[in-house]
């Protein structure tokens, strides 16, 4: 036996109540009315101690409609858009800035590293239904200039001509928009 499963019994969720086991949220599909509102509340109110939640946060509880939009996972989900949320893109520029110091060396360690990064978060952030190559170009632009600060160990945009994009191609780097499916 690889170990123990706990089963919890959790009544059953009024139709329309879809809950999301693993990320501990909840959201509502088809025809929504005040009715199956006031009923999805109750049942999340009910079923959130078996669930593992013991209060609900109010700054990332909200209704909303999708045209209004949401984030949700590192998405700004809207009728118009789904995209990466801004705090996710930050939170990936500062792990690059963490691998790119301009006082280290170019070197194949290093490519290597920012592949792996810039592979894991191309898969995450470009599913067929994201929208988000525009978000994509501007990172993939700032990251190839923060590899010309590194190889110049400055930042002018001089370097943009002595340091050309099949140059990237021939080191290796990988680009985030060439993971769009759009």
């Amino acid at each position: 036996m690889w170990g123990r499963r706990r089963f919890v019994h959790v009544r059953r969720n009024p139709p329309g109540l879809v809950s999301h086991r693993h990320t501990k949220t909840h959201s509502l599909t088809g025809r929504i009315t005040l009715a199956l509102l006031a009923a999805s509340f109750k049942a999340v109110k009910r079923n959130r101690g078996a669930a593992g939640i013991d209060r609900v946060s109010a700054e990332k509880t909200r209704i909303t409609t999708y045209g209004k939009g949401y984030t949700f996972l590192g998405f700004v989900m809207s009728s118009r858009s789904r995209r990466m949320r801004p705090k996710s893109g930050q939170k990936f520029q500062d792990h690059i800035r963490t691998l790119t110091v301009r006082s280290h060396n170019l070197d194949a360690h290093l490519i290597a590293k920012l592949n792996r990064l810039i592979q894991g978060t191309a898969h995450y952030f470009t599913p067929r239904w994201s929208t988000s190559r525009w978000v994509l170009h501007r990172l993939d632009s700032w990251i190839r200039r923060r590899w010309r600060c590194l190889k110049f160990k400055r930042f002018s945009y001089q370097d943009n001509h002595r340091m050309r994009l099949k140059q990237f191609d021939r080191l290796g780097l990988l680009g985030l928009e060439s993971f769009c499916p759009c």
